[in-house]
């Protein structure tokens, strides 16, 4: 320890003489550091851009698709409202009827009827099997004989508007 004080004055020179490139060498890290956090800020920049966007476009779309969502809604509830409507109007028009009046899907099967129709017919009720058209309706063959009418034949004959057949025979279902 005796040494480094009479050496003091020596390390001092050498101390001065390496302050230089020292702060040479400490600027240049310092410089590298300040160069590297700018690359590291321009690119946290760019991809908070990228981001932004995206979250922006990803908004619009959401708004799209809530615009467009609501006005399908719109346009199934206006529907409906109008097939409620026509279907009570629809509905007051067959069950006010004097005709007999049956409901018959493309595959024969009675669906509905009004009162009439019950009447004339003898209907079984709602809450029972329903009927075919075919166990109900005939048609005159030319040789006289009575042949099931299927729901397909009647939905034939009814696709070019209402028309009137004479051929046509009806069996009473409380005989059978």
């Amino acid at each position: 320890d005796a040494n480094i004080i009479t050496r003091r004055h020596q390390l001092r020179d050498i101390v001065r003489t390496m302050a230089g490139p020292i702060r040479k060498l400490s600027t240049q890290g310092m410089v590298i550091g300040v160069e590297r956090a700018q690359i590291e800020r321009v690119w946290l920049t760019e991809n908070l851009i990228k981001l932004i966007v995206l979250s922006l476009i990803l908004v619009i779309a959401l708004l799209s698709l809530l615009a467009l969502f609501w006005q399908l809604y719109s346009r199934y509830r206006r529907r409906a409202m109008e097939n409620w409507v026509n279907l009570n109007r629809l509905n007051t028009i067959v069950s006010t009827s004097q005709d007999a009046i049956l409901v018959v899907c493309p595959s024969g099967l009675i669906i509905d009827g009004n009162n009439a129709a019950d009447a004339m017919f003898t209907l079984p009720p709602s809450n029972q099997t329903p009927l075919m058209i075919s166990d109900l309706l005939f048609r005159a063959n030319d040789d006289g004989t009575n042949v099931s009418l299927t729901g397909e034949q009647l939905a034939t004959s009814c696709a070019d508007g209402p028309n009137l057949c004479s051929y046509l025979t009806a069996r009473d279902l409380s005989l059978i």
